[in-house]
């Protein structure tokens, strides 16, 4: 556990499940949002079947702006 002047605590909600809200104490926002994705979620490139698979199920291609890849 990191503690100390430095940090705060923030609250990281999923957007899909209201449900889902963790408590993660951090230096900033960015870092609790890394420390809570990198806990929680997996990230590969896509094969031909996963956009197949996915694009069946309704699953849309969600495109990435400038200024949210650069965002905090």
């Amino acid at each position: 556990m990191t503690t100390g002047a430095k940090t705060r605590i923030y609250i990281v909600r999923n957007l899909v499940d209201a449900s889902g809200a963790r408590l993660v104490r951090a230096a900033n926002k960015a870092a609790a949002l890394r420390h809570a994705a990198r806990t929680s979620l997996t990230v590969a490139l896509a094969t031909q079947d996963d956009i197949v698979n996915a694009l069946s199920r309704q699953i849309p291609i969600e495109d990435v702006v400038a200024d949210e890849a650069e965002q905090e």
